[in-house]
């Protein structure tokens, strides 16, 4: 029956209110993600529009506007003048002073990160007479990496599964944004992570119109060239991403056995569009690396000014590729027992380390981030699940991300987060679309589906929470370090659980250490649920703050080593004062000696203000603090 014409308005109504309301949900979501993005950034370096403010990105743009390579900044006389400008040792005043992982030629300076962002964004406002800071181009580049990584999932589940439920196209919008190691990166939106994220940007645009110029409703070879655009965008700000044209090399190979090219196009316009900017885009960076650095592979890492003792340089060490693999997919976040309660440190390896191996940043597995990436490891079982373009485009993505993190971990020193941008939302499309795939191949009510549901449910809520975990903390805790009040108040309101934590380990903690390091520059944050031997610090005229978690009221025991430090002063006596609440206890320092002092600690958190001075000579006073620990109660 047709019905009513009162049954087919309200069948009407119903119809628009529902797709009305997931818009509406949809928008305020990504708002919020909008919002979130640049407030981490913004909270940890600000945010500025001031003609200063474009850091080395900014000297890259002005430089191409007047048609340099290299920047305008001229390097100092005193520098060019010493034996060796590359001795970590020698050039450290330099880099501190702001030369910092530049790299020096022929008595020029160079940006060695890649320059698509400088080309793109900087340059082109800074010729309508606007600068903008590195954060802000950090947060811009990661939103839309996140937005064109939704769009991607979005065009493939229509495509190819739409008989996907939407709160599972809700579940893939919140594992995009906060498992692709963006919010991370916020948190310290400095040079190289602007390229990190443009990067990421482009490489998301390019295979989002990729499909739509592929596998969308009018094939378009416009469409395919803007893709190949992206993508060799995306290559010249990270040349890892270079892996990128594998995706479309797929498509290809596959067309051209199946004789079966999108409707209206030819193989040689599709090979045109798309690879044709590659290729460009490849020539553009050998030569832009010959006319800077005299080599087309040479991207200026052996003319860095930096603190490499040498090592790094050494980049492709067959005894180093299994420790990076480890540290990239499978290396755990250390747990601590104050809010957001984890936190990335540079990684242990469970076997002994390589010689000379320094994996300096702080570094966590992608499969332990994101434990929703395991799906990937049941493509091989989709052979009759799903069609065979989908299948290859999924094999396409994940395997490309395969070869990246191989790639890093083959021709990178060390290991830092921040590379992982390169290919965790290739990985998590991959295995979200998978996870689809079951979902919708799993019967209603079954076993299997609840068990499919469950699974990926879990999965996400834990990498969803983690990556909010890493973009509270990122790298140097900016966070509390800029707002302290802020993250205080964040730590008290969630102190029960740390209550429960210490309770569950049976013992207090040394929760957290915030301390000015051997440079003004630097902060040293630390936290563990084990009594560690590595909770060491300098106390001087800047205070240092330590944060003790108790499991319940009654008196406890700081122990510890002390001693003036090799930087500080020893002709008088430097006193040591220790702040707690209102009272507050001192030691006089000298050679390094063991202290035991007796505190009363409240359930929860107590925090306390650890201060050095020497008679007159209070900007000497500095004062070493080795392995400390709490124990107790009495």
């Amino acid at each position: 029956m047709a019905g009513t014409p009162t049954t087919r308005l309200t069948r009407s109504r119903t119809a628009l209110s529902v797709p009305s309301a997931w818009a509406l949900a949809t928008a305020l979501f990504f708002a919020a993600m909008l919002v979130f993005y640049f407030w981490t950034a913004a909270t940890s370096i600000p945010m500025s529009f001031k003609p200063a403010s474009g850091g080395y990105f900014g000297m890259l743009a002005d430089a191409l506007r007047h048609g340099d390579l290299a920047l305008r900044m001229k390097p100092p006389q005193a520098l060019l003048d010493l034996p060796n400008p590359y001795d970590p040792v020698a050039n450290a005043r330099f880099r501190f002073a702001g030369l910092d992982d530049l790299s020096l030629r022929n008595g020029h300076l160079y940006a060695y990160w890649g320059p698509t962002a400088a080309i793109v964004l900087f340059a082109p406002l800074q010729a309508l007479g606007i600068t903008v800071s590195q954060s802000f181009a950090v947060a811009l580049f990661g939103f839309l990496g996140f937005v064109f990584s939704v769009a991607i999932v979005r065009f493939l589940v229509r495509k190819f599964l739409p008989d996907t439920p939407r709160w599972a196209m809700a579940v893939a919008y919140i594992a995009l944004a906060f498992g692709n190691t963006v919010p991370f990166i916020l948190r310290r939106p400095s040079t190289h992570e602007v390229a990190s994220t443009c990067g990421l940007c482009f490489g998301m645009l390019g295979i989002w119109l990729l499909l739509m110029g592929w596998h969308g409703s009018r094939p378009s070879t416009r469409k395919l060239l803007a893709a190949g655009v992206a993508l060799g965008l995306a290559m010249f700000s990270r040349p890892t991403l270079g892996a990128l044209a594998l995706i479309p090399l797929v498509l290809v190979v596959a067309a051209w056995r199946g004789k079966a090219w999108p409707q209206g196009l030819t193989g040689r316009r599709v090979l045109a569009a798309l690879f044709g900017p590659l290729v460009v885009c490849g020539v553009l960076i050998m030569a832009y690396n010959i006319a800077r650095f005299g080599s087309p592979m040479e991207f200026g890492v052996k003319f860095q000014l930096n603190g490499d003792d040498g090592t790094e340089g050494r980049t492709f060490v067959p005894a180093y590729i299994q420790s990076r693999l480890y540290n990239y997919l499978l290396a755990p976040p250390r747990p601590t027992a104050l809010f957001p309660f984890v936190r990335l440190d540079p990684p242990n390896l469970p076997w002994r380390t390589p010689a000379d191996f320094d994996a300096i940043d702080p570094t966590a597995g992608a499969l332990v981030l994101a434990p929703v990436l395991w799906w990937i490891f049941l493509l091989p079982v989709l052979r009759r699940r799903v069609d065979p373009e989908l299948r290859r485009l999924l094999w396409a993505m994940a395997g490309t991300g395969g070869i990246i993190v191989l790639g890093i971990a083959c021709f990178t020193w060390g290991t830092t987060q921040h590379y992982a941008a390169d290919f965790m939302s290739l990985f998590i499309m991959s295995a979200l679309l998978v996870w689809m795939v079951f979902l919708s191949r799993t019967r209603r009510g079954s076993w299997r589906r609840r068990l499919v549901v469950g699974s990926g449910l879990l999965m996400v809520a834990w990498g969803s929470a983690v990556g909010l975990a890493m973009g509270l903390v990122g790298y140097q805790n900016r966070l509390e370090v800029n707002h302290p009040a802020l993250f205080h108040r964040l730590e008290d309101i969630f102190s029960p659980v740390s209550v429960v934590q210490t309770r569950m380990v049976g013992h207090p903690v040394v929760g957290s250490i915030i301390s000015p390091g051997d440079r003004p520059v630097t902060k040293v944050a630390w936290g563990s649920l084990g009594q560690s031997d590595d909770a060491n610090f300098y106390v001087s005229v800047d205070a240092a703050s330590v944060a003790f978690v108790a499991p319940r009221k009654g008196t406890y025991h700081l122990r510890g080593v002390f001693g003036i430090a090799a930087n500080g002063v020893s002709e008088v006596p430097t006193i040591m004062t220790v702040k707690m609440g209102k009272s507050n206890w001192q030691l006089t320092a000298g050679v390094p000696q063991y202290f035991d002092v007796p505190v009363r600690l409240k359930a929860g958190i107590t925090r306390t203000v650890w201060t050095a001075s020497a008679g007159r000579l209070t900007d000497q006073a500095v004062v070493a603090v080795q392995g400390l620990s709490i124990d107790g109660p009495d």
